[in-house]
């Protein structure tokens, strides 16, 4: 799969991630809001949250999408959760990888 990583796909993959963060799984509808499961939960550990760090900032009055990191800290664990969720999500293509002739 090819992902062109512009402002656009980028707001697109995290806005996905959003999404399945805050959807209820369908098991868990009837539950308390605040006790249901999201359909993507990601790993509690402290380190883990700590590297996840990824902002994303809408210029005022435009459509501009900017997205940064903090100092000191890196975007790429974020990204590669995000691009894993965005990648499931996605029809897989189904071509041939050999072909076999008798």
């Amino acid at each position: 799969m090819y992902v062109d990583f512009t402002r656009t796909t980028k707001h697109g993959m995290a806005s996905l991630l959003k999404e399945k963060m805050m959807t209820v799984r369908r098991s868990d509808e009837d539950a308390d809001p605040k006790e249901a499961r999201r359909r993507f939960e990601l790993p509690t550990t402290k380190t883990f949250k700590k590297n996840l760090t990824a902002r994303l900032e809408q210029k005022p009055g435009s459509e501009v999408y900017a997205f940064s990191h903090p100092e000191g800290s890196k975007d790429y664990r974020f990204w590669a959760v995000t691009l894993a969720v965005y990648a499931a999500e996605k029809e897989p293509k189904h071509e041939p990888i050999i072909a076999i002739s008798f």
